[in-house]
């Protein structure tokens, strides 16, 4: 889909392993950037590992939801948001790092990701960060990194596990 000189990636058609988003790609000899994962685009799919293209900025709801095959997701340093239930039930995703950029993370993103023990973000440099209840609930995070400039109401949000440490 276009929207505004801009590809939004609306429907994975593919066999599943793993898969490479471009930066660009090439319509009717115009070159457009790819900047968002459109939602459910994924859903369901048989990915295990997906590296975000350069340009990507969002990743809509239920992007990724339920890809119960799913060990792996490079981010870009560009992705500000991920929405609501991005990532919900991906079982075999085991470790998540949150790029420098993202400011919103949505209600139940990676909700009952079972296999996730690890959740880090890289350095803020003061930039701040929401996160949405419930974000990380039904996981089994072990390890959870943050600088100091995450704000204590993420720190208040993820005090519900035993499991973290700050």
């Amino acid at each position: 889909m276009i929207q505004k000189r801009e590809i939004v990636v609306a429907r994975y058609i593919g066999d599943g392993g793993e898969v490479v988003i471009p930066d660009t790609v090439m319509y009717e000899g115009d070159e457009y950037e790819v900047k968002i994962i459109g939602g459910k685009s994924f859903s369901k799919s048989d990915v295990t590992k997906v590296t975000l293209g350069a340009n990507i900025k969002q990743i809509q709801d239920r992007a990724f939801r339920d890809c119960d095959l799913l060990e792996e997701i490079v981010f870009n340093d560009k992705v500000f948001y991920i929405s609501d239930y991005a990532f919900y039930g991906c079982d075999a995703l085991e470790s998540v790092t949150i790029p420098v950029n993202v400011t919103q993370i949505g209600y139940e993103a990676f909700k009952d990701c079972g296999a996730l023990t690890q959740f880090n973000f890289e350095e803020r440099n003061g930039a701040s960060l929401n996160l949405g209840y419930y974000a990380i609930d039904g996981t089994n995070i072990e390890v959870y990194y943050h600088p100091e400039e995450i704000s204590s109401n993420v720190k208040n949000l993820m005090n519900y596990s035993d499991h973290i440490m700050y």
